[in-house]
């Protein structure tokens, strides 16, 4: 008996409730006739899978070519740098999306045009990736530049550090020739009164011809200034108005998951719930995970860290199954604690390799190695595998490090998201093993809330800074708390649940999830009980018309405010009160039988849609 071909309703379903309803190429909402397609054809051996699944409508389906350009958000953007008129560009990409890439070709039109390049990034590993990536592009950076662009050399490479030396040179080779400077992790270029980066940046490119300023992540300004970039007021997620640098161009997890130039993540959740330190001056204290320190010492716990690992080993070991390349990554805070992690690892049966500041030269070669090798599985790094390294059959990455801004979490987890040509969408699965402490868990959220958007459309700090210096005495028993998948937490029986589906289902956590929630689904799952094969009576599940409707209120709800604060002379800034009392007045005239929104039947849910329709129609014409 062959492959079978035809996807069954259960996947439908699936692929129908991670997509919200919408159509995976043009966003537009799917009929009861959608379409349910192959992602990487039939034809060419791809799987009749969750995985490999697409919905789109018929006419879609049978327009669409049999090869999609992933990197076509590259095309939009050097429209958009070509068609720009001002000197600097700001091009914010995330990890792993090919922002070197797209930086290459500007690099190649400006080339062409006669001019000449210098790129400054933060260290000499990512000075040595800018001139590989360069040579497969055919074009020659000196990475040996010391002011003088040296015969059969196109452009310059120099690290931030190296600029403070070359300010004069580089002064007068951008009057005395057309430059294109690049400054890749432009964020490092603070203009703080304790960094000399940041002037020496701006002595050196102000009269550059054109400026391409990149960065892996939105950046905060916290107040500050960096070279070259403008500051705009923005709201956060949580309706805060923050600093933040105006991007030119942003290509953030949504565009890039449904471009496929990434890999979805799972974050797994390692518990422990205090650890007990004895301090110099305040003798011996337990701290718990709302202390902010906690973190700090629950990393120098071997208990703790070998169970992280030995959780992280057994993924990778199942991910290599299918992907005998996969390779793990371990991020620790400092040089002693990269040699625990190196020792534990040994003592769990593996041979990793071990990378670190203190020898940053060779350094690059251990990882241009690890990188080809398929037969090493585990790289241990300090500082070394972060922003700007790209070793792409990393897949599963260990958090032992207690940095915790946005900025550097994202460059760490980057490290693991970067999707190879030939993957599916079942070998494109990442996972971050981390400690259950609520700043991270923070941060992972936020990520995952942007995945969960993709699926319904389709400075690094130095730690604590402990003022009384502890060493650990011991820690609590850890154990392993259960998964984040697109911004839900899913511990104790749901967890167990999860693991039953994927081990029953042969799926990823992700696709588990989705069967999880769906409650046709789900319904009289008890742990222990293997899945039973429940199909859906409908082929669409009644309630995906109120999410449908739901979400347009959110839409026209939005609106509505934005008109009557216009109306009332409220300005455009984020004021708490103002939006709660608005939002109350809305939901009152917009009331329908005296039920709440979250009560409405599909019915109800349109004439409240109606109302609110109204109400915009009537604001804008006063």
């Amino acid at each position: 008996m062959g492959m079978k071909r035809r996807f069954t309703k259960l996947e439908r379903l699936a692929v129908y409730l991670a997509q919200d309803g919408r159509s995976v190429v043009s966003g537009k909402p799917l009929g009861a006739d959608f379409h349910a397609d192959h992602r990487t054809p039939f034809s060419k051996g791809g799987a009749t899978s969750i995985e490999n699944c697409d919905a789109l409508t018929p006419n879609e389906n049978l327009t669409k070519g049999a090869k999609i350009n992933r990197y076509v958000w590259q095309d939009e953007f050097l429209r958009r740098y070509l068609a720009h008129l001002e000197k600097d560009f700001f091009l914010c990409a995330l990890p792993g999306a090919g922002k070197t890439r797209a930086a290459i070709r500007v690099i190649q039109a400006w080339i062409e045009q006669g001019g000449i390049f210098i790129i400054a990034s933060p260290t000499v590993v990512m000075r040595r990736h800018w001139r590989t990536q360069l040579e497969r592009a055919g074009i020659y950076g000196d990475e040996k530049f010391y002011g003088v662009l040296r015969e059969g050399y196109k452009g310059g490479l120099v690290t931030y550090s190296g600029l403070h030396s070359l300010v004069g040179a580089l002064q007068k080779l951008c009057i005395d020739r057309p430059v294109l400077f690049v400054g890749d992790e432009i964020h490092h270029a603070s203009e703080h009164e304790d960094s000399t980066w940041g002037a020496d940046v701006r002595g050196s490119f102000s009269s550059a011809r054109r400026r391409l300023l990149l960065s892996g992540t939105p950046v905060r300004s916290d107040c500050e200034t960096t070279s070259f970039l403008r500051i705009e007021q923005v709201e956060d997620d949580d309706g805060a108005v923050i600093s933040q640098y105006r991007m030119d161009t942003c290509y953030d997890w949504p565009r890039a998951l449904a471009d496929r130039v990434v890999r979805t993540l799972t974050f797994h959740r390692m518990k422990m719930d205090h650890v007990t330190v004895q301090f110099k001056k305040r003798g011996e204290q337990i701290l718990g995970t709302d202390d902010d320190s906690w973190l700090n010492y629950a990393l120098d716990d071997k208990t703790f860290v070998m169970k992280v690992l030995q959780r992280a080993i057994d993924c990778l070991n199942d991910l290599r199954k299918s992907d005998p390349t996969a390779a793990g990554l371990v991020t620790c805070k400092h040089i002693g604690h990269a040699n625990t992690v190196f020792e534990l690892l040994q003592l769990l049966g593996e041979r990793p390799v071990i990378v670190t500041s203190a020898e940053e030269e060779s350094s690059i070669d251990v990882i241009e190695a690890f990188a080809i090798d398929n037969q090493k599985k585990w790289l241990i790094s300090v500082k070394q595998v972060s922003e700007g390294v790209d070793i792409p059959r990393l897949r599963v990455l260990a958090y032992l490090t207690f940095y915790r801004t946005d900025l550097a979490f994202r460059q760490l987890v980057g490290r693991v998201v970067r999707r190879r040509e030939h993957e599916t969408d079942a070998l494109a699965q990442a996972h971050v093993f981390l400690p259950e402490f609520p700043p991270l868990l923070k941060l992972a959220e936020k990520i995952e809330k942007l995945q969960a958007i993709a699926f319904k459309k389709g400075t690094g700090g130095e730690g604590p800074g402990e003022r009384d210096e502890g060493k650990l005495v011991v820690g609590s028993q850890p154990e392993f708390v259960g998964y984040l998948i697109h911004g839900r937490h899913y511990t104790g029986d749901r967890a167990s649940v999860i693991a039953q589906l994927m081990s029953a289902y042969r799926v990823s956590e992700e696709s588990a999830a989705l069967m999880l929630d769906d409650d046709n689904f789900a319904k009289g799952l008890k742990v222990g009980e293997t899945p039973q094969q429940m199909m859906p009576e409908a082929e669409t599940p009644p309630w995906i018309a109120e999410e449908l409707l739901k979400s347009e209120i959110k839409e026209l709800l939005k609106e509505l405010i934005q008109l009557r604060k216009q109306r009332q002379g409220l300005g455009e800034h984020y004021d708490p009160v103002v939006y709660r009392r608005l939002v109350k007045e809305i939901h009152i005239e917009t009331m329908v039988n005296r039920t709440s929104q979250t009560r409405m039947s599909v019915p109800q849910l349109k004439q409240k849609k109606e109302r609110l329709a109204q109400l915009i129609m009537r604001e804008r014409a006063i």
